[in-house]
């Protein structure tokens, strides 16, 4: 007869050796799994993407009409479009005033590769001489597919090759637009960036995770 006191044994062994390897599993995916919110500014250039962008989400916007609602700054409430170019104006504005453009990424990675999302965008514009505040000139939040379908989706076709059509999901995605001549990764998390050598260690760590799980 088998003793009872061996068969919970066992049995007690076996339970826990199911619990450890069910956390080592949890852990190892915990691992897998990478998640960073970040935000870069980057200048706003005629004839770059950036200023393409800029051409493309207010011609968005306005076929939109009373429709589009935006924000002056991610702080102030919504308006339309049209209110918002009317005050624009009335400070001697408008949306090509924009010289630089803040975008906070969402940037995810996991087993199955790497993904990233446009959270919003936010144009201001950046006076020349130091000490001068920076003016806003419009927030937008990217979460409405609409209109982050008819901006992303449309694009730029290369100069030297007009049958070549690159959209602008594939021109301003983090990784190429954190390494462009005046860009600055300013934000990480919750954490504000200010120093440059704290950005460029930030930006290589980033980039060094991207690569694990890319071919970037």
């Amino acid at each position: 007869m088998k003793n009872p006191l061996l068969r919970i044994m066992r049995t007690g062994a076996v339970c826990a050796l199911f619990i450890l390897i069910s956390c080592a599993a949890g852990r190892s995916a915990q691992a897998q799994r990478w998640l960073q919110n970040v935000q870069v500014v980057t200048p706003v250039n005629d004839g770059g993407p950036t200023g393409a962008l800029l051409d493309t989400v207010t011609s968005v916007l306005r076929r939109q009409g009373e429709d589009a609602t935006v924000r002056r700054a991610p702080d102030r409430p919504n308006t339309t479009f049209r209110e918002l170019e009317k005050n624009l104006l009335g400070e001697g504005l408008d949306f090509t005033s924009a010289n630089q453009l803040f975008v906070r990424y969402r940037l995810e990675a996991d087993e199955r590769g790497y993904a990233e999302q446009i959270k919003n965008l936010y144009f201001i514009y950046r006076p020349q001489r130091a000490g001068e505040t920076d003016v806003p000139i419009f927030f937008l939040e990217m979460s409405d597919p609409e209109i982050r379908e008819a901006v992303f989706g449309s694009g730029t076709r290369l100069h030297v090759n007009e049958a070549v059509f690159k959209p602008f999901r594939e021109q301003i995605t983090f990784p190429k637009l954190v390494n462009e001549n005046g860009t600055s990764l300013v934000e990480v998390g919750d954490r504000i960036i200010r120093d440059s050598t704290a950005a460029t260690s930030e930006r290589k760590r980033l980039m060094n995770t991207i690569r694990k799980f890319s071919y970037y």
